[in-house]
């Protein structure tokens, strides 16, 4: 025990470094002992201190250069604000299986200016507080590396200068706890978040846009909080399931509409449990994307099951295939589902499985669905497609461009077609290429509105697999500039019904 009453407490050499010592506890017990602690490692290859307490909430500056290896629960404080100061490239650890807990309290973590921090609990856990840089190289290269069990995260880096940190890798084995912002800036300045990441305060921001670092959730993102993801033209990508456990108010992934932010976003998980509206949804909003966005967003999980509105846009296409052979399908609680916008029509691009949305499975009230761009399927005259669309809005608008046709021309990937809606708009071709012993129909349930020239097409010729089309209601022009709308209908052998 070392006990400075209020005085400087300096130790140039490595405590435990040839033989370990029990217990260390420096200026721990008496808050008013504020003097500053100085300390150039614990422990070598082996730990130095079993249980180790360092520092007290009046510690007025705790400066830790080296390696920090501890055999037992270990704390470090200081008073409030900055003064837990990583002065080199330094290493804080408990073992890699012993189960010892590594806990930062009260204090701020600064880290001094492309230096290098790693923390490592093993099995234990880890509670971290704010951790910082100094903020004062444009191109810094600090590093963090934090791996334990439980990892409790607050805010790192700074909003006004956010190079302070470079690169983050953390390694939840049971959970990463978010409770603030991430920023990183400089060269190399991705984020990696490995295991299930749970949102635990206020809005979870995490911002590469400094250095267009990638995001990467690797595993699962629960938590009633809203999660924003901006890497600039890095990707922003989640692994795995999002609000299964628990629902996220809103989830926005490179949604910033700027010049710069042009990244794409990838979601390899579901969104939700099931494909019933209002009955276990994820998130409420989501956006993906924004009209600055040139690379593509990839939607290859199952089911994303919403409360809310579901609004993708990106020049650079959207790319949907779900893992299993039930492909994918959008699901919302009577809220709208948007590809794109008037000015960023880049088309749809189904793998050869199923694709459905349904905003109001429930026959209550639907969301309108629009999409910009053509749905058109993964490989150009395959012989094997299986990727029906269905898109269900009950009692609300969709309107569509091309489904199995790009722009004006035709492509045999899209099997049966199903849109259901109050008023369906169309303007474009919709083209069903049936498979063998499967013909492929097209059927809209709902005011059939033309909004330009249609062709309605499930004839493919030279084959006996030729599909029906039904139209369920009327069908009229929209009236809008004068023109009056052509339709072509098409079916070979197949019928054609109006009622």
């Amino acid at each position: 025990t070392l006990d400075g009453d209020g005085g400087a407490i300096l130790i140039s050499g490595v405590i435990g470094a040839n033989h370990a010592i029990a217990t260390l506890e420096i200026n721990n017990a008496d808050t008013a002992d504020d003097g500053t602690i100085t300390l150039h490692g614990i422990g070598n290859t082996a730990a130095g201190a079993a249980a180790t307490d360092i520092g007290n909430s009046s510690t007025a500056l705790l400066d830790l250069a080296g390696t920090f290896f501890t055999g037992g629960d270990t704390t470090y404080e200081s008073k409030a604000g900055e003064f837990i100061d990583i002065t080199s490239t330094s290493t804080i650890k408990t073992g890699s299986s012993a189960g010892h807990d590594i806990t930062f309290s009260t204090g701020e973590i600064d880290i001094s200016d492309n230096k290098n921090l790693t923390i490592n609990s093993g099995t234990g856990d880890i509670t971290l507080v704010n951790i910082h840089g100094d903020g004062t190289n444009s191109t810094s290269t600090t590093t963090l590396d934090i791996d334990g069990a439980t990892i409790t995260v607050k805010e790192i880096g700074n909003s006004a200068v956010k190079d302070e940190i470079g690169s983050i890798t953390i390694d939840g084995t049971t959970k990463v706890q978010l409770n603030g912002a991430i920023y990183t800036g400089g060269a190399s300045n991705t984020v990696t978040i490995t295991g299930a990441t749970e949102l635990a305060t206020g809005t979870i921001l995490i911002d590469t846009t400094d250095g267009n670092g990638a995001v990467t959730l690797d595993g699962t993102v629960d938590g009633a909080r809203d999660l924003d993801i901006i890497s600039g033209t890095g990707l922003a990508k989640i692994t795995g399931n999002i609000g299964t456990s628990t629902a996220l108010l809103s989830l926005d992934m490179n949604a910033v509409d700027t010049a710069d932010d042009t990244g794409g976003v990838t979601l390899e998980g579901n969104i939700g449990v099931g494909t019933t509206s209002g009955t276990t949804p994820g998130v409420g909003v989501v956006n993906l994307g924004n009209t600055a966005t040139t690379a593509a967003i990839t939607l290859s999980g199952v089911s994303y099951n919403t409360s809310g509105a579901v609004t993708l846009d990106s020049a650079g296409g959207y790319s949907i295939s779900g893992t299993t052979s039930d492909g994918t399908t959008i699901v919302t609680s009577g809220d709208a589902v948007t590809f794109g916008t008037s000015t960023s029509t880049a088309d749809v691009t189904v793998g050869e499985k199923p694709f459905a949305i349904d905003t109001d499975t429930t026959g209550s009230s639907g969301g309108a669905i629009t999409f910009y761009g053509d749905i058109i399927g993964a490989t150009a005259g395959s012989g094997n497609t299986a990727a029906d669309v269905t898109l269900d809005a009950y009692d609300a608008t969709v309107t569509l461009e091309g489904i199995g046709a790009n722009g004006a021309s035709e492509v045999n990937e899209i099997n049966d077609i199903s849109v259901t809606g109050g008023t369906i708009v169309l303007d474009g071709i919709y083209n069903a290429t049936g498979i063998t012993g499967d013909a492929a129909g097209i059927t809209f349930t709902g005011a059939v509105q033309l909004a330009g020239d249609v062709t309605v097409d499930s004839d493919v010729t030279g084959t006996t697999i030729d599909g029906n089309i039904s139209f369920s209601s009327t069908v009229d022009d929209d009236g809008a500039g004068g023109t009056t709308s052509n339709l072509v209908v098409k079916s070979g052998a197949g019928t054609v019904e109006g009622t």
